[in-house]
């Protein structure tokens, strides 16, 4: 055990101590390999360039409706930083931009409901992810206060937001990093983890491809650098 600890170690001290041309060559890897999966990655250099990418999507995927469309965003420092909610209730049709989720596991009733029905009426979630595996396409998140797991997989349209540095090679790299990890920096409401690469997909009938059977039908991955 102490052996897997040192080498763990090891591993997430290359991890953090990539350079910013080494991080880029993960995201050179992964438009490669995101287009393989389905989604596209769209490299932005800074906030305000993130910003007008998230709004552009959501301009183009909500085009061609009369009633104003609803989106959820996380509550997140990244997100947070791209102030979304005036650039999108300009569009046409307006969105309704709802920072929806729960805060803890004691929240009322209430508070759950109106989070499910927020969730259920968006044709937009907009979420990150603690870390992003080049090699496979795949997005890790926890389920944590402000940052609920339905918010990824019950939009039709799920537009993730990650900065450069969460980036890392492959699963070897992720457990490396678990292992490590003394605790979780914020307050999990679950200790449910997950683990996304593309849209949902299913030949469960007759081995027809079905998108977006079992979550969302598009994944977009915004990477501001």
């Amino acid at each position: 055990m102490h052996g897997n600890r040192e080498r763990a170690a090891a591993i997430r001290g290359d991890v953090l101590g990539r350079t910013r041309e080494e991080r880029l060559t993960l995201l050179d890897l992964l438009i490669e390999r995101a287009r393989i999966t389905g989604m596209s990655v769209i490299p932005c250099p800074g906030n305000n360039a993130a910003t007008r990418a998230v709004v552009a999507l959501v301009r183009q995927k909500s085009s061609g409706r009369d009633n104003s469309v609803a989106a959820v965003a996380w509550r997140h420092p990244l997100i947070d930083r791209l102030v979304l909610e005036p650039e999108v209730s300009a569009l046409t049709p307006p969105v309704r931009l709802y920072r929806a989720g729960l805060d803890n596991l004691s929240s009322s009733e209430t508070a759950r409901l109106q989070s499910r029905q927020q969730v259920a009426a968006a044709i937009f979630g907009i979420t990150s992810a603690e870390w992003c595996l080049a090699e496979t396409a795949t997005l890790m998140s926890r389920t944590l206060a402000g940052r609920d797991r339905w918010m990824s997989v019950v939009p039709p349209v799920n537009i993730v937001v990650l900065s450069l540095d969460v980036l890392i090679a492959n699963l070897k790299e992720l457990y490396a990093l678990l292992i490590c990890e003394a605790e979780v920096s914020e307050p999990a409401l679950t200790n449910y983890m997950s683990l996304i690469s593309g849209p949902s997909t299913t030949r469960d009938i007759e081995s027809i491809p079905v998108v977006g059977a079992h979550g969302p039908r598009e994944v977009h991955i915004v990477v501001v650098v």
